[in-house]
């Protein structure tokens, strides 16, 4: 079925099925029923958002990273030094093995 805007301003987002109130608050009703037409029917799993956007904020991180700013760059991200040690010590492992493999 299509989605017209004739047909969205008749839609009533208090009379759509539960899971659909959550969705529109965040995307509005029409971008609900988008969503609706692509996934409705199958069950979906959505990751936690810190698993989606990891490789993106340690490529941030390997970039921002100084040499000494391990505090600075850990309080920025909400992470542990230790862990921010981890990702830049990761970067230069990737670096050798782009390298040398």
């Amino acid at each position: 079925m299509e989605i017209t805007d004739e047909l969205l301003q008749e839609i009533d987002p208090e009379q759509l099925p539960h899971p659909y109130h959550q969705i529109v608050e965040v995307v509005g009703i029409k971008g609900a029923l988008q969503i609706a037409e692509q996934f409705g029917g199958t069950y979906v799993y959505f990751p936690k958002v810190e698993g989606a956007i990891r490789k993106a904020r340690d490529k941030l991180i390997q970039k921002e990273f100084d040499g000494t700013n391990y505090k600075q760059l850990a309080r920025k991200y909400k992470l542990s030094e230790s862990w921010i040690r981890e990702i830049v010590d990761n970067k230069d492992d990737n670096q050798l093995e782009m390298q040398f493999g």
